[in-house]
């Protein structure tokens, strides 16, 4: 992870008259657009993992707990994907310490609920990147988009954090014989991308927080 954040750094260093011009240029409303749909995909993929545990003989949850504890699990797997997992138990078991999953519940959503999210959640993916390159002026056919996210699926899995969306963009936009655009634009398309994660999780983070306030107030007034 340090080693991509280092090259990152370096590319952007190199290039950084263009990203400067490019980011002078980049629309609004689609990065704006990107970063929503992705706190949308979020809220999308808690009520998932809710009905996966339900499935599995889970004790049925609060909905506010799942998606608290999903809020918090997303915000951690930004920095480092392999710890959300750990971070979504903990909150689970803070929350609801006699009634939170088990571990091997959890296994048991998480394994077959990977699958299913490749599969149904591709297209909010797909929309997201195209929001992306719409907003950087970029190539907006099947072929650029499917090429983005194929190369963030796959360096998604990787232990580099907020360095999947600029390493992607660069591998697959820039990079070759089949390069469409400079390193420039590339990396600062990939930033983006990394950044919509974050404001989207953030939004999805706040708007939780937001509802544990409204929660604890009501519980406050009700007794007296």
């Amino acid at each position: 992870m340090i080693a991509v954040a280092v090259a990152i750094v370096v590319v952007g260093n190199h290039h950084a008259h263009e990203i400067a011009e490019t980011l002078r240029t980049v629309s609004v409303w689609p990065v704006l657009g990107a970063a929503a749909l992705h706190a949308a995909t979020l809220a999308l993929r808690s009520e998932a993992w809710r009905i996966g545990l339900r499935a599995v003989g889970a004790e049925d949850l609060p909905l506010a707990t799942i998606h608290r504890a999903n809020a918090l699990a997303f915000l951690v797997g930004t920095i480092q994907g392999e710890l959300s997992l750990p971070a979504r138990v903990a909150a689970l078991r803070r929350a609801e310490p006699d009634r939170a999953p088990t571990a091997v519940q959890t296994a048991m959503v998480d394994a077959p609920l990977a699958l299913v999210e490749l599969a149904c959640l591709f297209a909010f993916a797909a929309l997201r990147i195209w929001l992306i390159l719409l907003a950087f002026h970029l190539a907006i056919d099947i072929t650029s988009v499917a090429k983005v996210v194929a190369a963030v699926t796959i360096i998604g899995v990787l232990p580099v954090g907020l360095g999947t969306g600029p390493t992607a963009t660069i591998a697959s936009l820039s990079s070759g014989n089949a390069a469409i655009t400079s390193d420039g634009v590339a990396l600062s398309a990939g930033l983006a991308i990394s950044a919509t994660s974050v404001l989207g999780v953030v939004a999805y983070g706040l708007i939780m927080w937001a509802w544990a306030l409204r929660d604890a107030a009501m519980r406050r007034r009700a007794g007296g």
